[in-house]
């Protein structure tokens, strides 16, 4: 039982990781893409709505 609790503390873990790491790509594209589109930063809010 005690590899157990050990088990399911290392997925916490690695879901925690993977969780982070895929909420910081998903941050990146989304204001890489948006800067790509156009340049002027006063339409962003309204071209983020929705995703092409």
């Amino acid at each position: 039982m005690v590899f157990t609790g050990i088990f399911m503390i290392f997925i916490g873990i690695v879901d925690f990781i993977v969780r982070g790491i895929s909420a910081i790509v998903f941050f990146l594209v989304t204001q890489s893409s948006a800067y790509a589109e156009q340049g002027t930063a006063s339409d962003l809010p309204e071209k983020g709505d929705y995703v092409e």
